[in-house]
């Protein structure tokens, strides 16, 4: 048995593939902040779609980008921390790293929701990609939830014994 531990305990296979996602998401929420809403703010965008009397406003604007840009850092955050306790293998990394896919599916649901309030993006098609990234979070979560929950390699690497829990 004491093999069959010591073969399952590290960050291999499916754990490394989901290492190699928390590194995709760090990368791709630093793209987006950095190409999509600090030029918001510099270009005189955030303006024109924030204030009353502009042609582009619409009230929920504000609210909608606020908590895009509020939950894209979040998630970021929780991106590096979930990759910093894979990696010193931590007893916290699974309960985490669920924590890491619920909450980017919460966001995308709750910025895809907002964003068909809006009729400027709705009406344009904009609401496909808050769709796609929908789909993906759920995706995302409906994989690697369960795996974190009942893989032997999870138990055996983060909690020293596939019968321990």
């Amino acid at each position: 048995m004491e093999e069959e531990v010591n073969e399952l305990d590290g960050l291999w296979g499916w754990l490394l593939l989901f290492a190699g996602f928390v590194v995709v998401k760090i990368v791709n929420v630093g793209f987006l902040i950095a190409s999509t809403f600090l030029p918001l703010f510099r270009d005189g965008t955030w303006q024109t779609l924030t204030q009353p009397g502009s042609p582009a406003y619409h009230p929920l604007w504000k609210s909608a980008l606020l908590f895009e840009l509020a939950g894209n850092i979040v998630i970021g955050a929780m991106a590096m921390a979930a990759l910093a306790l894979l990696v010193v293998r931590s007893a916290y990394a699974p309960k985490f790293s669920i924590g890491l896919l619920m909450g980017n599916f919460i966001v995308a649901a709750v910025g895809y929701f907002i964003a068909g309030q809006i009729p400027s993006v709705a009406d344009h098609g904009a609401g496909y990609e808050s769709l796609a990234t929908l789909v993906r979070s759920a995706l995302a979560m409906l994989v690697w939830v369960p795996y974190f929950l009942v893989s032997k390699r999870v138990k055996a690497t983060f909690y020293g014994s596939p019968l321990l829990h």
